[in-house]
């Protein structure tokens, strides 16, 4: 094998013993270098050279496992066959006697033992009568682990030799000393010592260390990430080489390399510790376990060794370049450290490097990090220590590691009551990452609050769960325990975990201050204190919006009320997404899209996203995310509506036992459905879903979305079962408000299409009795069902009205069904004129929110509304609305106020619609755009 970068120290070698030759003198060569830097091969290289030149080598090689072996080396060396037969016999009675006297005197070898000098003196004079014929040269490998017996011997017979032609040639680790200090000092009193020092390779001896392999290439990249695996260590290098070849033996080395569990890199690391001792062993496995907080009297303390010896360790850690400042150099070099050891004594390291870094005052989540690792080692401590942690990565949104910190908690807990309450916070933050792996958490926890007392903190925090994943009974029950405790006093006060606190004791808000690091909110959560208050004294009454739970309180039904004054407070006055905190605030998006705000929602919902995504919290973004595509189906606009609803379910497997997942898959099924894609709506319905999810308010939206799928493939019975489902579900959960949760439309739509009128009729009626504590789209819904049953003169009125009414919803595909029932109900009394219109609007409308089946309804094959291809069909219908206004000399301002939107919107839109319509200013706005919108209907 060819040395690289080691010519000087092989020209040394070859010097001196033809130095030998050539004059009767001893020569002591101690090679010294960082372990697997060539140390024992060069020391081949020597006892080959000296062999070559006549002289008889006594070789032998330490190791930690014989280092207390006494006379071990020296029997090594005085029973080499190369010794000859009078010579060998005399040695080998000595050895018989030295091996005795060993087993026979004390553990610890004495110099006093006035056993031994005459027995080191004969062993010298055999190998001065040796050396008279021919040179002898004694060959030691790994000088720091020969027994202290042998050692002694050799000592003895280094300070005899001078003058003799009796040579050593001797290896020991840079950093490690013989057992006997004393030794090296008589090495540096021999006239011929050289010390020959081998270390690391260079960029350029890497280079050539690679190219010196058989049949072997490597890139420039590669080259580099082998200097940043090894640190130029040879053996670490051979080992990543013979890596990759034995996977791609056929292929140059290129970057990234692949080092695996237990090949031959791992292999050669698990080489350089087990020569280099257990204390050096010792000392990488807490490198390994300490990580950035390793220092060496962390090390000492951690390993219960002197410091010197950490010093030591440490030091020929970094020689041999396994480690670089204070930590290793490559992660690869990390896991075979890892490796090299059992999972029990890493196990009690982390345990000790807790207990340790607790004591000096280290930071929580550094503590708690090696409480994850070691397990339950039964300290008292520790729980807290992991709870605490967990809220400090969360201010930091390292969700994971929090998840982390409290399943550790979890398994050193072993009382039920406490368990819950970490069982719920941590289904809480699970839901940071993924809400259907919160289900399962959540589950247990409700199952421990039907047997156990918990603290109102936890059940309050149990039931916001609950609601927000539409547990209707369970929840129900958590809030009736809720106000229990409350009632029994069990606690006043709330933790400061966020900012909106509520006394529940006198049922009074009040605010803590800001945690740290927070920006200072500027008004209280009314939503959150309103509806948790109300909670508290069990008078709150749920509600649902669509397909997800709206929770509502007394007095949000009407849209002038004030659930959009109650919601904009909750969101304005948030300064980040919480845990606790996200469910009010996308129930305070739903009470604007309720409010027929769906514009702001829709924004909020924008802004929500944006923070969950870089806050790196995925559960948060798919929960916003299905809210956000039940406001854009609120609004009509069903292709955004399913990429939303899509998104939130983009991380979730087909088949996930979670109902989380039926709140967007009903998305999708009626956003599929309005737009004719029916054959995608039945794949979507194809879905698994567990069975309690029809226990849940995402179940009846997911009824409702199937009842609308088989109504328009022509099932009306069957549609009738999911929306009579729908209704008597509410009813036994008392939720059934006509203004919150229309079923009664979808019912009545199915009997009309059964020819059954009277039962429409009567359901019709029982809707429009409750929808004046609705919002605009349940209240045009309404309006237009009650049209399709009345006479043609009341027909009108209504169609007129309920057009009205979903203009100010803002649901396009509301909107296009009304104004092509007016359409209709105008040309039925002869209108031609006015029906056109209105049908060209229907027919844009439907167009534009991509309800294909519709448009194709309105136009049919030979029908061309007249004017389709002037300035109007060159916009959308928000645009439209907008034009129309500024036509008629409104300002931004105005027009704003009047369609419920921003001045920027308005800006925006006028923009693109000089833009499309290639004018400059709003005086060039063509006439036929000034159609004030009460006249189109």
């Amino acid at each position: 094998m060819r040395f690289i970068e080691r010519d000087a120290e092989v020209r040394t070698l070859a010097e001196m013993f033809v130095d030998s030759e050539r004059r009767p003198r001893n020569t002591v060569i101690l090679i010294e270098g960082p372990v697997g830097c060539g140390k024992s091969q060069l020391l081949h290289i020597g006892v080959e050279e000296a062999a070559r030149r006549g002289g008889l080598v006594l070789a032998a090689t330490g190791s930690y496992e014989e280092r207390r072996l006494p006379f071990g080396i020296m029997r090594q060396l005085m029973e080499d066959v190369g010794i000859p037969d009078e010579a060998g016999t005399r040695l080998a009675e000595l050895v018989r006697v030295a091996t005795e006297y060993a087993a026979d005197g004390p553990r610890k070898f004495r110099v006093d033992d006035v056993r031994w000098p005459p027995l080191m003196h004969s062993v010298f004079l055999s190998l001065s009568e040796l050396a008279k014929s021919r040179p002898v040269v004694i060959a030691v490998d790994d000088l720091h682990h020969v027994d202290d017996v042998s050692l002694h011997f050799l000592k003895y017979l280094l300070r005899r030799s001078r003058g003799s032609r009796v040579s050593f040639l001797l290896t020991i680790p840079l950093h490690q000393a013989p057992q006997d200090s004393l030794f090296e000092a008589e090495m540096l009193r021999q006239p011929a010592f050289v010390r020959l020092a081998v270390g690391l390779l260079g960029r350029a001896g890497v280079r050539r260390l690679v190219d010196d392999q058989p049949d072997t290439a490597a890139s420039s990249r590669a080259v580099d990430e082998l200097c940043a695996l090894s640190g130029g260590n040879p053996l670490l290098v051979r080992a990543a080489i013979e890596e990759f070849r034995r996977e791609r033996a056929a292929e140059p080395i290129d970057s990234p390399l692949r080092l695996h569990r237990g090949g031959p890199f791992a292999q050669a690391v698990h080489a350089c510790l087990a020569v280099s001792g257990p204390d050096i062993a010792d000392a990488a496995a807490a490198f390994a376990v300490l990580g950035p907080s390793v220092s060496v009297p962390r090390i000492s303390r951690l390993l219960e060794m002197d410091r010197h010896t950490a010093e030591q360790g440490v030091a020929c850690l970094r020689a041999a370049g396994l480690v670089t400042g204070t930590s290793f150099r490559h992660p690869a070099v990390e896991r075979a450290v890892r490796e090299a050891f059992p999972a029990e004594r890493l196990a009690l390291l982390h345990g000790r490097a807790a207990e340790l870094l607790r004591e000096e005052g280290e930071a929580v989540p550094v503590v708690a990090d090696h409480l994850v690792a070691c397990g339950d080692d039964g300290s008292a401590w520790g729980l807290q220590v992991l709870v605490e942690a967990a809220e400090s990565a969360l201010g930091g949104d390292l969700a994971a590691k929090a998840v982390r910190y409290l399943e550790a908690a979890l398994d050193r807990c072993h009382d039920d009551a406490r368990r819950a309450e970490i069982q719920i916070r941590l289904a809480e933050v699970v839901h940071r990452v993924d809400p259907t792996a919160a289900e399962p958490l959540l589950d247990q926890a409700l199952a421990v609050a039907r047997r156990h007392d918990l603290s109102a903190l936890s059940l309050e925090s149990l039931a916001r769960m609950a609601r927000a994943r539409g547990y209707v009974t369970e929840s129900a029950l958590t809030v009736r325990r809720l106000g229990a405790a409350v009632a029994r006093g069990r606690t006043v006060l709330r933790k400061v975990r966020e900012a909106p606190v509520v006394d529940r004791t006198h049922h009074t808000p009040r605010r803590p201050g800001p945690p740290r690091g927070a920006r200072p909110t500027v008004a209280l959560d009314e939503a959150e204190r309103e509806l948790w208050v109300s909670l508290a004294h069990g008078a709150a009454e749920p509600a649902l919006l669509v397909t997800t739970g709206l929770w509502t309180l007394p007095g949000w039904g009407t849209g002038d009320g004030p659930a959009p004054r109650v919601a904009g407070s909750s969101l304005s006055a948030r300064s980040h997404i919480s845990d606790m905190g996200l469910p009010g605030m996308l129930n305070a998006v739903k009470a604007f899209a309720f409010a027929d705000r769906t514009d702001a929602a829709a924004r909020w919902c924008e802004t929500l996203s944006e923070e969950a995504d870089w806050r790196r919290a995925p559960g948060w973004q798919a929960a916003v995310n299905a809210v956000h595509a039940e406001v854009l189906l609120l609004q009509g606009r069903f292709a955004e509506a399913d990429q939303k609803a899509a998104e939130a379910l983009a991380d979730v497997p087909m088949g996930t036992d979670s109902v989380f997942v039926a709140g967007p898959v009903a998305g999708r099924i009626l956003a599929a459905t309005a737009t004719g894609r029916y054959e995608e709506a039945a794949r979507h319905l194809g879905r698994r879903l567990p069975e309690r999810v029809h226990h849940t308010l995402d179940g009846l939206g997911y009824l409702r979305a199937r009842g609308r799928y088989l109504l328009a493939i022509g099932h009306a019975q069957a549609a009738l079962d999911d929306f009579l489902c729908v209704g008597g579900r509410t009813v036994a959960w008392g939720i059934d408000k006509p203004g919150l949760i229309p079923w009664r439309i979808d019912a009545a739509e199915a009997w009309l299409r059964l020819g059954e009128d009277n039962e429409a009729e009567r359901l019709i009626t029982e809707q429009a009795s409750g929808v004046e504590v609705s919002n605009s789209l349940t209240r045009g819904m309404t309006l237009r069902l009650r049209a399709s049953t009345a006479e043609a003169p009341m027909r009108r009125r209504l169609l007129t009205r309920a057009v009205g009414e979903l203009q100010k919803s803002g649901n396009v595909y509301e909107l296009a069904r009304a104004l092509a029932d007016l359409g209709h109900a105008h040309r039925s009394t002869g209108d031609r004129s006015l029906s056109e219109s209105v049908l060209q609007r229907a027919w844009r409308l439907a167009q534009e929110c991509g309800a294909v089946e519709l448009a194709e309804q309105l136009r049919g094959p030979s029908v061309r509304f007249e004017g389709e291809n002037d300035a109007q069909s060159k916009l959308s219908e928000s645009e439209r609305r907008v034009a129309a206004l500024a036509a008629f000399g409104h300002t931004n301002r105005e027009i704003a106020a009047q369609l419920h939107v921003t001045v920027s919107t308005v800006e925006q839109h006028l923009t693109r619609v000089y833009r499309k319509l290639n004018i400059a200013r709003r005086q060039d706005l063509p006439p036929q755009l000034r159609i004030p919108l009460n006249q189109v209907a």
